[in-house]
């Protein structure tokens, strides 16, 4: 159940990120002096969502306890 979660994070981070790229494209190619400022909030709003996605992965994981094997 734990990697079916990780798998999930990822794939909603991966379409965030998508989305945050596509709609600073069409921020930064909109005419005018001011640009499109709609593409712009919807940009900064994927970008909080992937960071969101990319820190639970990372906190999901920093209890995980690995074990080193000492070979002789």
């Amino acid at each position: 159940m734990k990697s079916l979660i990780d798998v999930l994070l990822g794939v909603v981070g991966v379409g965030a990120l998508a989305f945050a790229l596509y709609h600073f494209y069409q921020f930064a190619a909109g005419t005018g002096p001011e640009g499109n400022k709609p593409h712009l909030w919807w940009a900064i709003g994927a970008a909080v969502v992937l960071c969101v996605c990319v820190l639970a992965i990372f906190i999901r994981h920093s209890g995980a306890e690995e074990e080193i094997h000492i070979t002789q």
